[in-house]
């Protein structure tokens, strides 16, 4: 996951990053906790589903917040596209 902020770009990568995510598929929450750097999470809502078969299913309209060390940084409000594999 890539952040792109005033100050430079931010790429997490798991791992190494511990990820740990919570919730379900309609309102979840990804944590990363990179080593010794802040802690990133998403909060996602994810409405209007579409399921495009194979296990992949994707929002048609989503809201997302990204905080860092438990800040917010950004939001993208009814524009978010999420998606979530399922285990077939």
């Amino acid at each position: 996951m890539g952040i792109r902020q005033a100050d430079g770009r931010t790429l997490v990568i798991s791992p190494p990053a511990l990820t740990q995510v919570t919730g379900s598929p309609e309102q979840f929450e990804i944590r990363f906790q990179p080593l010794g750097a802040a802690s990133i999470t998403l909060r996602a809502t994810g409405r209007e589903y579409g399921n495009f078969g194979d296990g992949i299913i994707n929002t048609l309209v989503g809201d997302l917040e990204i905080h860092q060390g438990g800040r917010p940084i950004a939001q993208a409000r009814g524009t978010a596209g999420l998606e979530r594999r399922a285990p077939l």
